[in-house]
């Protein structure tokens, strides 16, 4: 009898949305570091991803790790006011 380690667990698969901008307001830190980002979340048996379990639009703030789920309409919501 062998013994082969079933090895599974989640990964993450984030991509940046260059067509909105990258200098929104984070409302946690209140810092210019938010990003609207693709993110997909897969659930893996040894590293390969097979089922997705997340897909969507989100925004991500890169200094506190706050991160909200977004439609394209809210995008506009969290944008800087231009002075």
């Amino acid at each position: 009898m062998s013994f082969v380690p079933l090895i599974c667990g989640t990964n993450n698969y984030d991509s940046n949305l260059s067509e909105y901008p990258s200098d929104l307001q984070c409302p946690n830190c209140h810092n210019n570091s938010v990003h609207a980002i693709k993110r997909r979340e897969f659930f893996t048996i040894w590293f390969i991803p097979l089922v997705p379990m997340y897909w969507g639009k989100q925004l991500a703030c890169t200094i506190c790790t706050w991160r909200q789920d977004v439609s394209t309409s809210d995008l506009e919501k969290y944008q800087i006011p231009k002075k």
